[in-house]
This record gives structure tokens, C-alpha cells and sequence, in this order.
């Protein structure tokens, strides 16, 4: 065998070497869920000042297609923008219960009932659904009209922190099982 040959076989088991190597070590997909608890990004929420404007932004600017949008108080509106498959920004106008900026973020979970529970456990007190009180976990409701089981967590600071749980009729699903 010619030293070319040598180096070229060599090479090729090295690449195959690596190809299955790599393949044999990806997480899978219960490794991935129990890295995070189950819990997976889903949104990021944001409150601003001109919604006309921002709406412009990062419909034009930023190429952001509209997943959908509602008007859940008659006033405002909301409107979530699909970045990805399964991620979205949701943005509404600001106003003075809810202040410019970073709203909330949605995590989406399989077991909405044993991620509340599990909280629980680890000494996260409940609460009211309508409290906003930090450290606490709130009782299980249905959102509308997205259609998404959820509860609320209020971290340290403050941020709301909604889990969410997907009906087989809710808006986000949908939206992530029609994404080209």
C-alpha cells in the first residue's frame, strides 16, 4: 500500500470514527427534557410604547410573519409573531399595569399539573391565579383565546414566568404543527 493510500484510508476511518461517534453521543430526547426539567421556551412577551410602530418594525424590518393576533380586552391588541417552528415574541402596548419593555416569557411543558407539582415540592408556595406575589406558583387556568392551560410563576424580581400547557386546539400549536 502506497503512503496515500495509507493516509487516505486513515482519513476515511477517522471521519467515520467521528460520524458514528457524533451520532452515538446525541442526547435524546428524554435527556433532553429531564436537562431542563421538561420545560422549553416557547414565547418571549414585550409591552411597547407605539404599537403601530413596533408593529412596522418587526413586521417589515425584522421579517417577522404574524402567527395571529387577538384583542382579548376590546383595547389592546395582541399580536404573536412566529420567529421559528416552536418560537414566538408576543408583543402588546404597553400601559401602566404593564410598563414598556420585557413582559413575561412562556415555558412550554408536556405535564402542566406535575411541573405545578413538582414547584410545589421543591417549597414554591401557591397561590390566587390573580396574584402577582414573587416566589409563588399560581393555580391552574385556561388563557383565552389561545387556548393554552397555564400558571403563573413569579420569580424573585418579579418576571412572570407563564407555563404553559398546549390543548390540542391552542393558537401556539397550531402555529408551530403549520410552520414551513
Amino acid at each position: 500500500m502506497t503512503r496515500l493510500g495509507f493516509y487516505l484510508r486513515a482519513g476515511a476511518f477517522f471521519l467515520v470514527g467521528v460520524a458514528v461517534g457524533t451520532l452515538l453521543m446525541q442526547r435524546t430526547a428524554a435527556q433532553e427534557k429531564s436537562a431542563n426539567n421538561g420545560l422549553k421556551l416557547l414565547v418571549v412577551g414585550i409591552a411597547v410604547k407605539d404599537y403601530p410602530e413596533s408593529q412596522n418594525f418587526y413586521e417589515k424590518m425584522m421579517g417577522f410573519k404574524t402567527a395571529f393576533k387577538f384583542s382579548p380586552d376590546g383595547k389592546r391588541t395582541t399580536t404573536y409573531y412566529q420567529i421559528g417552528r416552536d418560537s414566538f415574541l408576543e408583543m402588546q402596548s404597553a400601559s401602566p399595569e404593564m410598563p414598556e419593555g420585557l413582559s413575561h416569557v412562556h415555558l412550554l411543558t408536556d405535564n402542566l399539573n406535575g411541573t405545578v407539582a413538582r414547584l410545589q415540592r421543591a417549597g414554591m408556595p401557591s397561590s390566587a391565579r390573580t396574584a402577582t406575589t414573587p416566589g409563588t406558583v399560581t393555580e391552574i387556568g385556561m388563557v383565552q383565546p389561545a387556548n393554552v392551560r397555564s400558571a403563573n410563576v413569579f420569580d424573585p424580581n418579579g418576571i412572570r414566568i407563564e407555563l404553559n400547557e398546549w390543548l390540542p386546539d391552542s393558537l401556539t400549536k397550531k402555529a408551530a404543527e403549520s410552520w414551513k
